[in-house]
């Protein structure tokens, strides 16, 4: 088994970022979100470890398929029947009607 030194699970933000396939910009939004959790954040720079990046990119991966139609899921709203059900029902939540 292939083992990495510490050295090669840790990241700076640029790097980072490059690995998540996103912009700095993007990593650092994520990161005031809460959503990318870095090991390490001061003033001379950012680090992140391996595995918390490994996590947001499965994140990704799975509602990027979701998004391109490979779920089965709640997502998927393929017909125009199922669009107009959540056109309808966004509207009475909107506008606070009850059936």
């Amino acid at each position: 088994m292939d083992e990495k030194t510490l050295a090669d699970q840790l990241f700076f933000a640029k790097e980072a970022a490059e690995y998540l396939g996103i912009t700095a910009q993007r990593l650092n939004k994520l990161v005031q979100e809460e959503k990318v959790k870095p090991l390490k954040k001061s003033a001379s720079g950012t680090i992140f470890h391996l595995n918390e990046l490994n996590r947001r990119k499965e994140e990704l991966e799975i509602f990027t398929k979701i998004n391109q139609g490979g779920g089965n899921g709640m997502f998927v709203f393929d017909t125009k029947v199922k669009r107009e059900a959540l056109n309808f029902a966004t509207l009475m939540n909107v506008l606070n009607y009850t059936e």
